[in-house]
This record gives C-alpha cells, structure tokens and sequence, in this order.
C-alpha cells in the first residue's frame, strides 16, 4: 500500500527529496490521526462502513471525509491517495490504528490511568 501511496503522490505532486526513510504515507497520516480517531463524523463513518462493507456509497463518503479532513488541515490528497490511506485504515481497523499511532504521552498517559 506505502508503494502505491508513494507513486500516487509522487504523480500527483512530483518528486520529493525531503523526509528520506520515512514513510510517505505514515507521515501523512500521522497528520491527520488526530481527525480520523477523534472525530466521530470520520470515525463513525468508517465504523459504519466496517459494519456494511458492500456499500460503495458509505465507501465514497469515507474517503470524500478524509479528502476534505486532509485539506482542512493543508494535505493535498486526491480521491486516489485518498482511497489508498482509507484502505490502509480499514485494513488494520480502526481501532487498531488510532492505538497503534497512539503518541507515546498519549499511550503513556492510558497506561497511567489504567493502573
């Protein structure tokens, strides 16, 4: 998925020379985990959609969210970049990526209440 995030973007936007050894799309959505996991317009509709995964309507809303997500906070991605990072998501779970991109002060202070 990184391998198709990368050469969308790099079509897209041309190639970048900054931020080598790192994950282009790791990066960006690492930018926009606070909105995917906090909101629960996102949230919810990828949730929604786990639940109905034949719906190519709730499909299309999902990633129609995360473009306009993405731009609001000043990420260019298009429907295709989109639907690469969507499917990521879906993939592992939501669930499972808003812990696993958990900041650590974040995942530090959980542990800390839990006890």
């Amino acid at each position: 998925m990184e391998a198709s995030f990368d050469a969308l973007w790099q079509e897209k936007f041309g190639k970048t020379d900054y931020g080598k050894g790192k994950s282009l799309l790791q990066l960006t959505l690492d930018e926009i985990r606070a909105e995917i996991c906090g909101d629960d317009g996102l949230r919810g509709k990828i949730t929604e959609y786990t639940k109905n995964p034949g719906s190519a309507s709730l499909f299309n809303s999902v990633i129609g969210s995360l473009v306009i997500v993405a731009a609001a906070h000043g990420i260019p991605i298009d429907g295709a970049i989109a639907t690469i990072a969507v499917l990521y998501i879906l993939k592992i779970g939501i669930n499972v990526f808003c812990k696993y991109t958990e900041p650590d002060s974040e995942a530090e202070q959980g542990k800390n209440n839990n006890s």
